[in-house]
């Protein structure tokens, strides 16, 4: 995000002396503070304790931030904040976090979202995530049809990693959203096929009662 002209004053103070020994909780409040009132945050993480920030504080900053996607220049922000060198380093919770909250807040708007979580999706720590977060994740693309961040998701070791009992309710929410696509891409994980009989004759009554159109799965 380029520098508004009233981010002049945040420029002048960022070059001051004092301000290369801020520590990194403070310049974590003070890019929060900065974007949910609209202002550039790039002078701010040009500051070591920017650079320098952890996990532990990167994390939930990042969160806050996505979790207020209608507050200023947000998905700027959440783009500059995932640059940082510490999101790389971001565990698999904090990732599925992020996912979750930009699934539930970001505004109707499908560019913006498609474009935070393409980053988030490229973070090492989409890979680290467990089948717990992986459950939640696709239960929300389920509930809110966003087919192309559940096919995303199920390409992510976490689903491959979930047991038939996650996954038959997964199933049935496929069956009664009537999606498809959600639907060929459950049948397909591992756990699919360890559904016992149970579980598959109440998904076949399921099925029965919706329209044809999937494709018998391979």
């Amino acid at each position: 995000m380029l520098p508004k002209e009233d981010d002049v004053s945040i420029g002048l103070l960022v070059g001051l002396p004092g301000a290369q020994h801020l520590n990194s909780d403070a310049v974590a409040r003070l890019v929060e503070a900065a974007a949910a009132h609209g202002h550039c945050v790039a002078y701010l993480l040009e500051l070591p304790a920017a650079q320098q920030m952890n996990t532990t504080i990167l994390g939930p900053l990042l969160l806050r931030v996505v979790e207020s996607a209608n507050a200023g220049d947000w998905p700027e922000v959440t783009s500059e904040l995932i640059g940082l060198p510490a999101a790389q380093l971001l565990s698999g919770d904090s990732v599925g976090q992020m996912l979750e909250a930009a699934l539930q807040n970001c505004p109707d708007n499908d560019w913006e979202l498609e474009n935070i979580l393409g980053e988030v999706f490229s973070l090492p720590g989409a890979h680290r995530m467990s089948s717990t977060s992986m459950e939640r994740l696709l239960q929300t693309a389920t509930a809110l049809d966003q087919q192309s961040t559940f096919q995303r998701l199920v390409n992510l070791p976490a689903a491959q990693q979930l047991s038939s009992t996650s996954v038959a309710p997964l199933v049935q929410a496929t069956l009664e959203h009537d999606d498809e696509t959600c639907f060929c891409e459950l049948a397909a994980l591992p756990a699919a096929r360890q559904l016992d009989s149970a579980d598959v004759g109440q998904l076949l009554q399921a099925a029965a009662r919706r329209p044809a159109g999937c494709a018998e799965p391979g």
